[in-house]
């Protein structure tokens, strides 16, 4: 794992974001093509602060610049969002109407087919979208906001895999704790 923006941390043998940052890391196992999938058990803390969320990341490029697929539970909108990030810059694509229980895991999963983008909750499509503006870019990852020191955005049991091909898992503890 490559850590982008913020900190990430592995406690208990998650990732979670260290307080009053926005964090970002990269899988550091290219995949095959640019038609994957990615998928993570993910939660928000409790807590009374919003203006947290928690995603992943898709055809994310192999250097630094932010260019990628965002797929987010947001718990301020209480939605969840399909966005396309180039230089940094956000531009939502999708979203729909959807109720963050802070403390609550879900298991949020992501797709990249040609130019279908889509997103499911706990196996439930949630939002679909249509973009050719990324293509080529064969990494994935994980990025996640919490707003007080008493808070954390979380990632566990992280899976990427080419949609034509063999999973490959990126174990959450190989991540450098504390960088």
């Amino acid at each position: 794992w490559t850590e982008l923006e913020g900190d990430i941390d592995v406690v208990t043998n998650e990732a979670r974001t260290t307080p009053l940052f926005v964090s970002a890391a990269r899988a550091e196992s290219a995949l095959a093509t640019d038609d994957h999938y990615v998928q993570a058990d993910v939660l928000l803390s409790g807590g009374t602060t919003a203006g947290r969320f928690v995603g992943i990341s898709a055809r994310r490029r192999s250097d630094a610049t932010n260019t990628y697929y965002w797929f987010v539970l947001d718990d301020d909108l209480n939605q969840v969002r399909v966005n396309r990030v180039v230089g940094g810059t956000a531009t939502l694509l999708a979203n729909s109407a959807f109720t963050v229980v802070l403390g609550t895991s879900y298991l949020l999963k992501a797709q990249v087919n040609g130019s279908s983008l889509e997103v499911w909750v706990d196996s439930v499509s949630k939002a679909t979208a249509t973009d050719t503006n990324i293509v080529d870019n064969l990494y994935t990852g994980i990025r996640g906001r919490n707003n007080n020191a008493a808070q954390y955005a979380r990632w566990d049991n992280f899976e990427a895999g080419d949609l034509a091909g063999a999973a490959i898992v990126q174990n959450l503890m190989m991540m450098g704790v504390g960088h």
